[in-house]
């Protein structure tokens, strides 16, 4: 008789195939790609300069990331965003002005400003390195309105904070007290330059004496702000079309427009054109502007090229005077001083 084995035999273990759904996640070098389809997304909400300010905080990000070889939104940590904040403390505050630092690498940029902050200290000046906290706020602002959108589109993005990153905000009016209010003795000077009294021409002499008067942006611009002290840009980027004629007589409207929008829905108001301006033949140069096709009152202030505050090109041709920074923030006169000339010669400020 034969006996069967019933001992079990071993089981071979099947693996069934598991249906792993790809990560989706968005490489390192496709940040800029994505930041213009966030830029489409917020069209009605931001102007040029916020989707400038947006595209170069996301190529600084780029640069910090790939230094520490981070290939997608996957591997971003809050190391990372940490190490970015960082960056920010070490780096030269004009580097988006200068094309020779816009190219180089997260670790050249900081080097760069470590050289700036050896050759301040040997000369005994302040370095323009690192960047002001107002600037830091916008940036780490534009980060999270970047890493909320790349989430929102589905990609996998980690659960970060930026609680200790930021900057507090200082309370109203605390910046304002803080700033360099020029007076009338320093704003003087400006109107004894060669661009008032005769340049030598109107490139590179033009600071320089001569026996030509050139009508333009340099000209009429310190004229506006001694007699209406509004914001730099609300001026800079006026269009022939802001200049009207109401019951009152010749106005400035101040209000969005192609060139530049502005700061608050508040800050849109009409201000009377003074009559020094009309005298000084204000009005014959925006007609002839006209006829040769501009819109644009100051159209030397703009360019093709680059899309900076044409502010900043004011501030390239404006007379260095003693008492006067080339700090923008100091280019123009402040309302507040101007309201109070006003209020010390009985006048109401109603400009």
């Amino acid at each position: 008789m034969r006996l069967l084995d019933l001992t079990p035999s071993p089981r071979v273990a099947v693996s069934e195939p598991i249906d792993e759904k790809p990560r989706r996640v968005i490489a390192v070098a496709d940040f800029e790609s994505a930041c213009e389809g966030l830029v489409k997304n917020m069209k009605d909400a931001w102007d040029e300069t916020t989707a400038r300010d947006a595209r170069a905080l996301v190529r600084m990000f780029m640069g910090v990331l790939e230094e520490h070889e981070v290939e997608h939104t996957g591997q971003i940590t809050q190391y990372h965003l940490g190490e970015l904040r960082q960056h920010f403390n070490d780096i030269p505050v004009n580097w988006g002005k200068s094309a020779r630092m816009r190219a180089m690498s997260a670790p050249e940029l900081r080097a760069e400003g470590e050289r700036l902050r050896e050759r301040a200290n040997a000369e005994g000046k302040k370095a323009k390195v690192g960047l002001k906290a107002a600037t830091i706020r916008k940036h780490i602002g534009n980060l999270n309105h970047f890493l909320t959108y790349v989430r929102a589109r589905g990609f996998e993005v980690g659960d970060w904070t930026f609680q200790g990153l930021r900057p507090k905000k200082p309370k109203a009016g605390l910046i304002r007290t803080q700033q360099h209010k020029p007076t009338p003795d320093e704003i003087k000077p400006i109107f004894s330059s060669p661009i008032y009294t005769g340049s030598l021409n109107h490139d590179r002499g033009r600071k320089k004496p001569g026996p030509h008067v050139f009508h333009d942006a340099a000209y009429f611009l310190p004229i506006m702000f001694s007699y209406l002290g509004a914001r730099r840009l609300e001026f800079a980027g006026l269009a022939l079309d802001d200049i009207a004629e109401d019951d009152d007589g010749l106005v400035l409207i101040i209000r969005t427009n192609k060139f530049r929008r502005l700061k608050t829905v508040q800050s849109a108001r009409v201000l009377p054109l003074p009559d020094e301006l009309v005298r000084l033949g204000f009005l014959d140069y925006c007609a002839l502007l006209q006829e040769l096709g501009y819109e644009a009152v100051f159209p030397e202030l703009f360019s093709d090229k680059t899309l900076n505050d044409p502010g900043d090109r004011l501030a390239e041709v404006r007379p260095a005077r003693p008492g006067l920074s080339r700090d923008r923030s100091r280019c123009v006169l402040r309302r507040q001083p101007l309201e109070s000339r006003l209020l010390r010669q009985g006048e109401e400020p109603e400009a």
